[in-house]
């Protein structure tokens, strides 16, 4: 009998501790109290943790340089620590880290920048990283164009999928084309540049001479000096045109 009470007694303990606890995450949920770490707030210190240890120096970075930088790394952490939700420290935060090689470290902060203020810098650098250095085409695929919807005339995230396209997702060639027609049209600044581009990639290999004749003409009536250079690369190809 005596056993059973201390076990009725625990379930009724751990319940009502249960029920008290419902009722803190409650009302923390409805902003009335704080009293748990969020689970953003978890994720925020998390990356504010980093390994030194595997910090790689950029070439020709002396050892005061370094320590200079290392310096301004642990300054903008001491700032995020004292306000987490300063979205251009966060930034400051990856740009740094990536200047040390930590590519994860950085990803993770510029992710934490854009969810806090969306900027088309912080998705271009998420996809920039997951591109040259994670590999995950797919998740750079997607930042590029989350840096195109804030900024439509970004040349670099054009540059950026016009890569992934041509050279990283083969399978995806045939996306090349429309990408650099909207680029066209939405950054008409580097019109000679996408021209270009798609002449040389309908060239290359003999892709589709047909198209790169049509956007070589296009080129040529834009830049007579930049259909020269088209014209020395593929003199096959442009000959007579």
């Amino acid at each position: 009998m005596k056993k059973n009470k201390e076990i009725q007694i625990i379930f009724i303990v751990t319940a009502a501790l249960v029920l008290v606890l419902s009722i803190l995450l409650y009302y923390q949920k409805q902003g009335f109290i704080k009293i748990f770490p969020t689970e953003q707030e978890r994720r925020m210190k998390n990356a504010l943790k980093f390994d030194e240890s595997t910090f790689s120096w950029p070439e020709g970075l002396t050892e005061e340089g370094y320590q200079k930088k290392f310096a301004e790394l642990l300054e903008i952490k001491k700032n995020l620590e004292e306000n987490p939700q300063l979205s251009q420290k966060w930034l400051a935060f990856g740009n740094t880290l990536e200047f040390f090689n930590d590519h994860e470290g950085a990803v993770e902060a510029f992710e934490i920048s854009h969810e806090l203020a969306p900027t088309f810098l912080s998705a271009h650098n998420i996809a920039s990283i997951n591109h040259y250095f994670l590999k995950k085409f797919d998740v750079a695929e997607k930042y590029y164009y989350e840096a195109l919807r804030l900024k439509p005339d970004f040349y670099q995230s054009y540059v950026g999928l016009e890569d992934i396209y041509q050279y990283n997702v083969p399978e995806k060639r045939d996306q090349y084309e429309p990408l650099l027609l909207r680029a066209i049209e939405s950054d008409p600044v580097n019109k000679v540049v996408y021209l270009s581009d798609m002449t040389e990639f309908f060239a290359n290999e003999g892709y589709n001479e047909l198209k790169a004749r049509e956007y070589f003409i296009k080129v040529q009536e834009e830049s007579r000096q930049e259909a020269d250079i088209l014209r020395e690369r593929y003199p096959e190809l442009f000959f007579g045109l």
